[in-house]
């Protein structure tokens, strides 16, 4: 089982705030974009406003990086927009696998990919 958070930030530099509702298009269109590449199995959740998680089932930590890489490539060739201007994306991402020896629970393996943000 490996934990992936996905953190965005939208414009030059993260200084365009979207709005805090789902509805606001570019997680709107980010939601398409990830339901479109990721697998039925895997899990995915909005933990706040520019904050997502996924449950990648049966991955490694090597698998879930080339998930990364998938994900990344596809998001770059997908223009985002706020009204008619172009919204450019910064994203950031977390990645942790069950480990028996280290993880007890749920809150343990989100911690640890929450502390691999940006790591790599």
């Amino acid at each position: 089982l490996a934990c992936l958070i996905l953190d965005v930030k939208a414009g030059a530099n993260g200084a365009h705030k979207p709005k805090e509702k789902p509805s606001c298009p570019v997680y709107e269109k980010l939601g398409l974009v990830l339901r479109s590449i990721v697998r039925s199995c895997d899990i995915w959740g909005r933990l706040n406003g520019e904050r997502f998680a996924a449950l990648l089932p049966h991955t490694t930590a090597r698998q879930a990086r080339q998930a990364i890489k998938r994900i990344d490539a596809e998001i770059a060739n997908t223009p985002f927009f706020v009204d008619t201007k172009q919204v450019p994306l910064k994203i950031k991402w977390g990645v942790a696998h069950f480990d028996k020896g280290k993880i007890r629970n749920e809150a343990d393996l989100l911690r640890l990919a929450e502390a691999s943000l940006g790591k790599d």
